[in-house]
């Protein structure tokens, strides 16, 4: 801008920065920013400088520095599925100011096989449900089937997992990194008889690859019922145990099954 009996004029609207001295930059000299997903150095012309960063698969340069490629409204959504077909999003943020839940769609997963034995109810419905890092959710039917619904649309699609393994019949799943910062995952499943109030509950861990479960151990934590499962940012495995009288969310050790730490009530 240009002075002009003491109020501001614009002479050029600049797509980078703006330096006082030189007008329109691509960068500001002296701070490190962005050429596409490149962290490269301003020089003092203003010009871009060196690549001091490529960015890797999963991220984008944002402000300087490589950044992982995932929107706020991505990493804050939680997704659920109901008995009667519903695939819906839940915002958290929306509590006390809006409605939290967001009709996705309904699920036309087409299950072959009747509910599991010793499973009750009218018909087979969706029993447990985990995303992956690829934001597609896998749901466990009653008929102990596993199909992929995405969350974008609820159109749905054989897994390719071949139920009942193992004599896993139900259980809840929840995906986990492999290691800290891995984009690596497996998903784990807790439980294993259709009573969920059974107390033969184990860990079980299926590959995303390959589609086979296996066995790790014994869920030996005393509670009411099998637990829904879910992963940390520290690849870590917990677990919410629901009950009537006794409810609590506690780490489950991904080789053992056993539990690990304190129990936090709900």
């Amino acid at each position: 801008q240009t002075c002009v009996d003491g109020v501001f004029t614009t002479d050029e609207v600049c797509t980078g920065s703006c330096s006082p001295t030189t007008g329109c930059t691509s960068c500001t000299p002296g701070v490190n920013t962005c050429n596409g997903d490149n962290v490269v150095a301003c020089n003092p012309d203003g010009s871009f400088g060196n690549v001091i960063e490529m960015c890797t698969a999963g991220e984008e340069c944002n402000a300087g520095v490589c950044t992982r490629a995932c929107t706020a409204d991505g990493v804050d959504l939680i997704y659920v599925v109901d008995e009667t077909y519903r695939l819906l999003s839940f915002d958290p943020r929306l509590v006390g100011v809006g409605n939290p839940f967001t009709l996705i769609g309904d699920l036309n997963c087409s299950p072959q096989l009747g509910n599991v034995p010793g499973w009750g109810g009218i018909g087979v419905t969706p029993f447990s449900m985990s995303v992956d890092r690829e934001a597609t959710a896998w749901v466990l039917y009653t008929s102990g089937e596993i199909f992929k619904v995405s969350t974008q649309d609820a159109s749905c699609q054989a897994s390719g997992y071949t139920a009942r393994q193992n004599n896993q019949l139900l259980f809840g799943m929840g995906f986990v990194s492999d290691a800290v910062g891995s984009d690596n995952e497996t998903l784990f499943c807790g439980g294993g008889d259709p009573d969920a109030e059974s107390n033969n509950r184990t860990l079980s861990s299926i590959n995303k690859m390959s589609l086979t479960n296996t066995i790790i151990g014994p869920m030996n934590t005393a509670s009411q019922y099998s637990p829904e499962l879910t992963g940390t940012g520290n690849a870590e495995l917990f677990g919410f145990y629901p009950g009537v009288n006794n409810a609590f969310v506690q780490q489950i050790d991904k080789t053992t099954g056993g539990g690990i730490g304190q129990q936090y009530a709900i």
